[in-house]
């Protein structure tokens, strides 16, 4: 066993898989016999000089393949086989699989298909395999999403790039496999996350001094949704809103000339909060957060009749430089680049810089016909 774990740092095959690959080919050479102990983790790692955590990735991926077993307080041992090793141990995994997993799809928005653009593009660059997973909204334990518990449990996935809301037990779950994972656009109160954010407040920065300046101060934001576990994470629509609120009370104006709309994206809860402001506070700017919400609000103004921009500009935080009355866009395939290469280190278990890397925002020239008075 002390020269089973001659792992190459260098190379672009995980760490994991590589302790994964050297058990299995001792176990099957006989250097290994059933029932024969192998290294505690911590002793193997610092042997390698790698991580407790990968050792441990390798293990279990072997446990759950019925090729090694545990026994509390004694260690981890080869398993007795019935003739040979494990049948699903003789498939070799010889590739990379990557998933980015989303709470939903929102009919494949823009949000969604650049951030996909920008994972792509990377994992080809890599020679990895990319699959895109949406959990419709629900948790990623076996009881409600057995497939991708069951791929991560048995390590067919390598790594995940996230872009949904994670809860605390999805945290748990995702730690407990062993499967490095990288979050985008959600900024979590564990430190110890990595995610790859922007700085949304810089949009509320650009886009009200615009319409202050045109003497616009009663502006209605629909900021998207704020968080329903401010514990557990800062949403964009938390960010927009304290953005805005500061904003006002340095310029010294009643928070009253501020409506605020949290809603979710959904186009039936924007377009009903839409026409309830047109008909009874209209606003003298309107600010959005995202395309969906932009599309919505713009329809329902045309609704009322209304001339944009001449009886009410729109300001937009647009999902791409082409979207409707944009005047900032989230770097989203930026984003996406970024939270591969990041998690490109963790499988192999190369240092990370930071375990938070905000993505600058795209700079775009204010339009002046977007604010026609």
């Amino acid at each position: 066993m002390k020269n089973i774990m001659m792992v190459e740092k260098n190379s672009p095959v995980p760490l994991y898989y590589q302790v994964k690959e050297k058990i299995l080919g001792m176990i099957k050479s006989g250097e290994l016999p059933p029932r024969s102990r192998l290294p505690a983790e911590l002793e193997l790692a610092k042997a390698n000089g790698i991580s407790p955590m990968t050792v441990r990735q390798a293990y279990t991926a072997l446990v759950n393949e019925g090729v090694l077993y545990r026994r509390h307080g004694k260690g981890t041992f080869v398993e007795t086989p019935s003739g040979t090793v494990n049948e699903t141990a003789n498939l070799e995994k010889t590739t990379v699989d990557i998933a980015a997993v989303f709470t939903t799809f929102q009919s494949i928005s823009v949000f969604v298909s650049q951030i996909l653009v920008g994972i792509e593009k990377s994992c080809r660059s890599c020679s990895y395999n990319l699959h895109v997973i949406t959990t419709n909204g629900k948790r990623l334990d076996s009881k409600d999403n057995f497939i991708l518990a069951n791929l991560l449990g048995t390590r067919q996935l390598d790594g995940l790039v996230i872009g949904g809301k994670l809860e605390k037990e999805d945290v748990k779950f995702l730690r407990a496999t062993g499967v490095p994972f990288v979050t985008i656009d959600n900024d979590y109160k564990d430190s110890s996350l990595h995610a790859v954010l922007t700085d949304d407040a810089l949009f509320i920065q650009t886009a009200l001094p615009e319409f202050f300046k045109r003497g616009r101060k009663r502006i209605a934001l629909f900021s998207g949704p704020e968080s329903d576990r401010p514990d557990l994470i800062t949403r964009r629509g938390d960010k927009l809103i304290k953005a805005a609120k500061d904003f006002y009370a340095k310029e010294n104006v009643p928070l009253k000339n501020l409506i605020i709309k949290s809603t979710e994206q959904e186009e039936k809860a924007v377009w009903n909060a839409c026409l309830e402001i047109l008909d009874s506070e209209r606003p003298d700017g309107i600010i959005t957060s995202g395309d969906s919400i932009a599309d919505t609000v713009i329809r329902a103004m045309l609704k009322k009749g209304l001339r944009i921009p001449y009886d009410i500009p729109i300001a937009s935080y647009g999902d791409s430089p082409v979207s409707p009355y944009c005047i900032q866009s989230k770097p989203l395939i930026e984003m996406g680049s970024a939270a591969m290469e990041m998690l490109n280190r963790l499988i192999k278990d190369d240092p990370v810089k930071e375990d938070r890397q905000i993505i600058a925002l795209r700079p775009l020239p204010v339009n002046e016909k977007l604010f026609a008075n």
